[in-house]
């Protein structure tokens, strides 16, 4: 299998992107994070889907890592879609090559 031509993998990453949309409640995964800074965030366009808007007191903290999640919406710190969009490839890419490593081991018992 190949890094980009592996039809699975677009469907995993799919399936990772929706998964992280369409969780249930409220969660704030942060790390260093001053929790009086965070704000209320929005939906920006399509543009950037996945990315995380903000005001501008958070320009000192960009370099933290970071994932809020909200009700039916997804938040990564990261430039624009197609960085998430590339984060959740190589997620889902991984995702099946581990997969793929136990299939292989559990059948060979």
């Amino acid at each position: 299998m190949t890094f980009f031509d592996h039809k699975r993998v677009w469907l995993v990453t799919v399936i990772v992107m929706l998964l992280f949309m369409l969780i249930p409640n409220r969660v704030h995964i942060t790390r260093n994070f001053p929790s009086d800074i965070v704000k209320q965030y929005q939906f920006g366009q399509f543009s950037s889907f996945l990315t995380l808007q903000t005001s501008d007191d958070l320009t000192g903290y960009e370099n933290l890592w970071f994932i809020t999640m909200h009700t039916e919406k997804v938040y990564f710190k990261t430039d624009s879609f197609f960085v998430s969009l590339i984060g959740c490839y190589i997620t889902a890419y991984f995702l099946i090559k581990v997969w793929q490593v136990l299939r292989n081991r559990l059948s060979v018992k």
